[in-house]
């Protein structure tokens, strides 16, 4: 019986290995490529892959992980009007304004401790300001003069939000060692699965992608 058993380990354990049948909820991927992502591409690169991705996957954004800050307006020196979001973060407070866009800015909005309310324009009681309606391609030029004239600059950092695929690559994006987004996919004839994406890069160039995968019943077709 004994050598049955020790029989049968092996066996269970070969089985469970095999990955036919079986999706990773974990993969590294090192080399070769997964959905035309390519290792060992340089940023402009992935970035137009990520851009020819089948249109099955859906993936509209990327993100910088964590969020590249900047305490001031000048160390972005890419071009923010590719993006849809921005927020400038209080050090001192828990406030965030999160200003949308995409023509034109669409909605600015405070989050703080007391409360979450729209604004019209940002910020109040100087001759500089962002407001709803101003053309997304002037916010570089707007973000200097505010961050310039007004006296408690110091106090808020600037972060850009999700990297949407339909604007182009922007030169900070060469500053990002790591990128994700989410993704869902077939997995089967009958399952899709979320996959949450992550990009590593090294010295400029892509060394690994990770896929976290996980399904759930409420993607089972």
């Amino acid at each position: 019986m004994k050598s049955l058993l020790l029989l049968f380990v092996p066996v269970c354990l070969l089985f469970s290995c095999k990955k036919d049948d079986t999706i990773p909820a974990n993969e590294d991927i090192t080399s070769g490529s997964r959905w035309g992502i390519m290792i060992g591409s340089t940023p402009e690169q992935v970035y137009g892959q990520l851009q020819d991705l089948p249109g099955g996957l859906g993936v509209k954004a990327v993100y910088s992980l964590p969020r590249h800050q900047y305490v001031k307006v000048s160390d972005f020196q890419g071009n923010p009007a590719l993006y849809n979001t921005f927020m400038i973060h209080q050090i001192d407070s828990a406030g965030v304004v999160q200003i949308e866009y995409n023509n034109n800015i669409s909605r600015i909005r405070w989050s703080g401790p007391d409360g979450i309310y729209p604004l019209q324009r940002w910020p109040a009681g100087t001759t500089a300001y962002l407001s709803v309606g101003d053309g997304g391609a002037a916010l570089q030029t707007k973000m200097s003069e505010i961050f310039k004239a007004w006296p408690y600059h110091g106090n808020y950092e600037i972060s850009m939000g999700n990297k949407p695929l339909t604007s182009g690559f922007d030169l900070e994006m060469k500053k990002w060692d790591t990128w994700q987004f989410a993704t869902s996919a077939p997995v089967s004839a009958t399952a899709k699965g979320v996959y949450v994406v992550t990009l590593h890069f090294s010295s400029g160039k892509l060394g690994r992608i990770n896929l976290q995968y996980q399904e759930t019943p409420s993607m089972i077709e």
